[in-house]
């Protein structure tokens, strides 16, 4: 997305892109591209300053995403425009019930959510939060919607979905909560060109800094 914006902007725009760990921006060479290491948890920005905020994936991991959200309005000039995108796992649980094995993965997902939210690692449900968030900061012209794919057993997002499966399981076996006989069936599915299952949603919203 910085290199997108970049590309975009130039030659007389500029873009500052912001991470606590900038390794993967540090690859891009571009004239107009300032990469700073950044903690938006913590550390300030300028003040009335940016035509466009925008943030992905990055709220939904935050214990304080509204504290966050503040510095990121704080940072705009009058007029400009606040744009974050988050996932929402919630389609996930609508997979097809009248199948035994999806009802064991709507399981394995909503326990495996509620153990994020509680470790404060994720708010799996955040997407859907957005246009409050923007609203409660008194922006204009707030919009929001949601992209959602269609996924199919054996392709490489089914392969990401094992891997994950595998990774997030582990702990939730050990505790009892799922068996390893519901994750082998989960797993099965996952690698079954049969069995079709709705992706998350990426939300995206969006709203304007009131002039003063």
């Amino acid at each position: 997305m910085a290199r997108w914006l970049s590309e975009r902007v130039c030659p007389t725009g500029k873009v500052v892109a912001t991470d606590i760990n900038p390794r993967f921006l540090l690859r891009f060479n571009l004239p107009n591209l300032d990469v700073r290491q950044h903690d938006i948890r913590n550390d300030s920005l300028e003040t009335d300053h940016y035509d466009l905020v925008h943030s992905r994936a990055l709220l939904m991991h935050l214990p304080e995403p509204e504290k966050a959200l503040n510095l990121m309005a704080e940072a705009l000039r009058p007029g400009g425009w606040l744009f974050i995108e988050d996932f929402d796992f919630g389609s996930l649980l609508s997979a097809d019930v009248t199948n035994p094995s999806a009802a064991s993965m709507i399981e394995i997902n909503r326990a495996l959510f509620e153990v994020l939210k509680k470790k404060r690692i994720m708010d799996a449900y955040f997407g859907r939060r957005e246009r409050g968030l923007i609203e409660q900061l008194g922006f204009v012209n707030v919009d929001h919607e949601g992209w959602t794919r269609m996924n199919r057993g054996g392709g490489s997002h089914a392969q990401f979905a094992v891997m994950t499966l595998q990774a997030g399981t582990r702990a939730l076996i050990a505790e009892g909560v799922v068996t390893q006989q519901q994750v082998d069936s989960v797993e099965d599915l996952y690698k079954d060109p049969s069995f079709y299952w709705p992706e998350y949603t990426l939300f995206s919203a969006w709203g304007q800094k009131p002039l003063k």
